[in-house]
C-alpha cells in the first residue's frame, strides 16, 4: 500500500510540473542548457585541434 501511495504522489507531482507554469520554467531552463551544451560541443569540435595545441603549450610551460 505504501508503494501505491508513493506512485500516486509522484504521478501527481509530475503532472503538476508538466501542466503548470512552474514546470514550464524548468523546461525552458532545460532547453537553454541543452542549447548551451550544443554550442560548446560544436565549438570544441570545430576548434578542437587548436584548443588541444594551446593546452599542450600551457602544460609544456609548467613541466
Amino acid at each position: 500500500m505504501h508503494l501505491k501511495s508513493m506512485y500516486h504522489k509522484t504521478k501527481r507531482g509530475i503532472k503538476d510540473i508538466i501542466y503548470h507554469e512552474q514546470g514550464q520554467g524548468l523546461v525552458e531552463y532545460g532547453l537553454i542548457l541543452t542549447f548551451i551544451a550544443l554550442v560548446v560541443i560544436s565549438a570544441l569540435a570545430f576548434l578542437g585541434e587548436e584548443v588541444q595545441s594551446m593546452f599542450q603549450e600551457i602544460t609544456g610551460f609548467f613541466q
